[in-house]
């Protein structure tokens, strides 16, 4: 690292002080203690490479040094998270911490299970399994409300992360442990994205709740297959999966239907003649949001539900109540109107 404090031509009367940087303890925080001396220094050394790759070399590296660079980072958080994932008492600690009152100790909780999660996408099919189910048997699902509900958006955010990566790693489990979770009476995962999806006021957060919901409720999208992406196993959904899968997503559907498809379309169900004038043609940018991808949702269960959808929208008598958003000034709702009366004629 000396070498690099050499002075810089183009900033001559800067000096970098990347020692000190590097040498500052207050960088390093641990959520949960890491005893294990060789997965703490694996830790130290990735960092340095990523110090070394966006600040040290930024402006000097050329491109097979940044593939170097990125390799060597790639398979040291792979030994990182292999090494965590296998530690069982360091997994029942981290989720420990969520049955104490230290708030400030959750919020950062949360985000090491985010970043754990996101690392833990580039393992094999198999390891990637078996992080994700010792973490449902530890509490992840309540660490995903408890993320969804939290006041600081930088939770939310995180909390909305891990959903979306649990789903694409194996929406069949996730369907298995929400029809669990109504079983047992407990608040499943769905209502509580319901809730986000109504209180959360940032819209980007709001796309990625009905982007969820989507997956969910799309029969098509299954567990992803050993050695392919998940896009393309989505694509090859009827050549490689089980046909037990294909029943557990109906069943989820049919359960949908019963339970909260009611709940999920409330914004609209709860619409009247009575509101055609001011509080439409006013809508705040949330509530734009809300019909816009609510209307978009179920232009897309017409063709993804069939009888069932149908079924239910003549019971609450959901068009007719949708053609009063037709009043409102946002162009997009009246489209995604347009879009669900094509759809369903």
């Amino acid at each position: 690292m000396s070498l690099f404090f050499l002075d810089d031509a183009e900033f001559p009367r800067h000096r970098a002080h990347h020692r000190d940087y590097l040498s500052d303890p207050t960088k390093f925080r641990q959520v949960i203690e890491i005893k294990d001396p060789a997965t703490l220094q694996k830790i130290h050394y990735t960092f340095r490479l990523q110090y070394l790759k966006d600040v040290v070399l930024a402006r000097l590296m050329e491109e097979p040094v940044f593939s170097v660079l990125n390799s060597l980072m790639f398979f040291n958080q792979v030994d990182i998270v292999q090494s965590l994932c296998a530690n069982n008492e360091f997994i029942k600690d981290l989720f420990a911490v969520f049955l104490t009152d230290d708030d400030e100790r959750k919020r950062n909780a949360v985000v090491f299970i985010q970043q754990f999660c996101q690392i833990s996408k580039t393992l094999q099919a198999p390891a990637r399994t078996l992080l994700y189910n010792k973490c449902a048997e530890n509490g992840l699902y309540d660490v995903i409300e408890y993320a969804l509900l939290h006041k600081d958006i930088r939770v939310r955010l995180a909390g909305a992360d891990v959903v979306m990566i649990a789903i694409e790693h194996d929406p069949t489990v996730l369907r298995l442990t929400i029809s669990k979770q109504l079983e047992e009476r407990k608040k499943p995962l769905l209502t509580t994205l319901y809730e986000s999806i109504h209180r959360e006021q940032d819209l980007g957060l709001k796309l990625q709740f009905f982007e969820c919901v989507r997956i969910l409720l799309d029969p098509s999208t299954l567990a992803p297959v050993d050695g392919v992406n998940e896009r393309a196993s989505h694509m090859l959904a009827h050549i490689k999966y089980k046909p037990e899968d294909a029943v557990t997503s109906d069943k989820f559907v049919s359960t949908f239907y019963r339970n909260w498809a009611a709940e999920l379309c409330i914004p609209i169900i709860a619409l009247n003649e009575n509101e055609k004038g001011e509080q439409l043609g006013n809508l705040s940018t949330a509530d734009s949001a809300v019909y816009i991808h609510l209307l978009e949702l179920m232009t897309g269960f017409v063709r993804l539900h069939g009888d069932r959808f149908r079924d239910f929208t003549e019971k609450f008598n959901l068009l007719e109540k949708a053609t009063v958003l037709l009043w409102c000034n946002v162009k997009h709702i009246k489209l995604g109107i347009s879009s669900l009366g094509m759809a369903n004629p």
